[in-house]
């Protein structure tokens, strides 16, 4: 797949948890505060709010389970770095 979306075999697409959108209760003010870091690139400010409102607030998630994943996608990104990066 292109752009660097991960391919899940069908058992493990069993497993992913989806929010739906319409379970989220984001207000105007949210998506706002989330556009005034995304535009200037703040993008660790971006994810917290984002995580918050899909992570925590959507899906239960602790914070020490959204560090978790945070890590694992800091490994992923580090692995393709490397994949990518001439030798």
């Amino acid at each position: 797949m292109g752009g660097g979306m991960l391919k899940l075999e069908p058992t493990e697409a069993e497993r992913v948890l989806v929010v739906r959108p319409d379970s989220l209760r984001v207000s105007r003010t949210d998506f706002e505060e989330l556009d005034s870091f995304v535009r200037p690139r703040q993008m660790p400010a971006a994810m917290d709010i984002a995580d918050d409102l899909v992570l925590r607030q959507g899906l239960g998630l602790t914070w020490e389970q959204i560090q978790v994943l945070r890590e694992g996608l800091r490994e992923i990104r580090e692995a393709r770095r490397k994949k990518v990066a001439p030798s």
